[in-house]
């Protein structure tokens, strides 16, 4: 499978997703930060190789050499990728995916809308493009009623309730220590005793990693499992 993540807008999750939905699920699959300006999957601790938008020849070729691909399409070059794939004859049909990460602020919303149309007039069908609802608080209907109205009065995208990330300090923490999901998991470390240890010792340096830790560690097994069901969700056939 090659999934393209993708938002005219910035700051929706298209990175975080990148490295900790998709990349732990397709483990074959090299992560493609197409990308100048803004922070890409390595500072996640996952293993990335970057290009710019314009260099769209190249990003094609990848996606044609490749069985898997996680492409990581950043705000800044979005622009340059789409005019790309418009003028390959058929080029969309090297993506498998496209997955558009939405966040509840009513611009981000409304930049998530405009990305799908902008897909769907490049010949995109509708069963390629998925939204993901990310830093949900109170709910998909709630907070993404125009979303969800618009996959269903157009059919132009799917917008499937259930695809939904909570919102959660965990990413933050993760980023905060240069780490993904994957890394968490695998840290067998008792960080309770090394809390009790630092504050015996009255070091505050090594409480606040422990506390930091610990609790990466505690919320790490429950997003995991729902990211799983994100990925089912988005990866199985329409109507399955």
């Amino acid at each position: 499978m090659r999934v393209a993540l993708v938002n005219l807008g910035g700051n929706q999750g298209k990175t975080t997703l990148a490295v900790n939905l998709f990349a732990p699920r397709m483990p074959e699959a090299k992560i493609l930060a197409v990308e100048t300006i803004n922070a890409a999957g390595g500072d996640l601790g996952a293993a990335v190789e970057q290009l710019k938008g314009e260099q769209f020849a190249r990003i094609y070729a990848e996606l044609a050499a490749a069985d898997e691909l996680i492409l990581d399409v950043g705000a800044s070059n979005i622009e340059d990728f789409l005019v790309g794939l418009s003028r390959f004859e058929d080029g969309h049909d090297e993506i498998d995916l496209f997955v558009i990460p939405c966040t509840s602020d009513t611009k981000e919303r409304t930049e998530a809308i405009k990305t799908a149309h902008m897909l769907s007039a490049l010949g995109v069908p509708a069963e390629k493009i998925q939204f993901v609802f990310n830093r949900v608080v109170d709910g998909v209907e709630a907070e993404f009623g125009d979303v969800l109205n618009f996959a269903k009065k157009t059919g132009l995208a799917q917008a499937n309730p259930a695809c939904v990330v909570p919102e959660s300090e965990l990413f933050a923490l993760l980023s905060d220590r240069k780490m993904n999901i994957v890394q968490a998991l695998a840290d067998t470390t008792d960080y309770k005793a090394e809390l009790k240890a630092a504050t015996r010792s009255d070091d505050k340096k090594a409480w606040r990693r422990a506390m930091d830790m610990l609790a990466i560690t505690k919320q790490s097994k429950s997003m995991d499992r729902q990211l799983q069901h994100v990925f089912e969700l988005l990866t199985s056939p329409v109507g399955a």
